[in-house]
């Protein structure tokens, strides 16, 4: 399915219709939110946040200058490596930072990772944050969902890597098979929001 991403407001469109990504259902519903997050300490958050993946997709796209890599963000480069090297991580390589659209439920998302692991596929979300959150259990469903419908595969596990300012990781599995049933509820949640409260206003 041909798409358009615009980056300046992180909207997906599909035939000039506008269409809801993961994080974007996720935070219609309260699942997530921030509002009570210091701004500053929130910015601050997300832009390191953003320097990690760019440093870790250039990293496993073996274009990553090392030079350029700033001292703050080396721990969690190296707490990435390690991950990988002890899981003898197979990253599919189309599926790095890859955003698409799950053509069948009208959403669209953006994968940090595909990984064949034990000869298993299985999503993978990197994160920053110390804490993991049972949020990412919904964000790792509509992941696995949106794969699945365009790849075929069969993803068996849904991991969030936590990268540390030590250089070490932590990783939550989840596992609950209600989250994919819950995200397509919110999902429709939100489109009947969109449809009957917002655009009637």
């Amino acid at each position: 399915m041909d798409f358009t991403y615009r980056d300046e407001d992180h909207s997906y469109w599909v035939e000039g219709v506008k269409i809801p990504s993961v994080t974007q259902v996720i935070s219609s519903m309260g699942f997530s939110d921030f509002s009570k997050v210091n701004p500053e300490k929130l910015e601050w958050a997300s832009n390191r946040g953003k320097a990690v993946h760019e440093t870790c997709r250039l990293f496993d796209m073996g274009i990553l200058d090392f030079t350029t890599v700033g001292l703050e963000i080396i721990p969690y480069l190296n707490a990435w490596k390690k991950f990988k090297e002890g899981f003898n991580v197979e990253l599919l390589p189309e599926w790095i930072e890859n955003r698409s659209v799950c053509e069948k439920y009208r959403f669209g998302f953006c994968t940090d990772r595909v990984a064949k692991i034990y000869n298993k596929f299985g999503v993978i979300d990197l994160k920053t944050s110390e804490t993991p959150s049972p949020v990412a259990g919904l964000q790792t469903s509509g992941y696995k969902i949106g794969v699945e419908q365009e790849t075929k595969l069969k993803i068996q596990f849904r991991w969030a890597i936590h990268l540390g300012s030590d250089g070490n990781f932590k990783l939550q599995e989840y596992t609950d098979p209600a989250e994919e049933s819950i995200f397509l509820m919110a999902l429709q949640c939100h489109n009947w929001k969109e449809r009957k409260l917002i655009k009637t206003k």
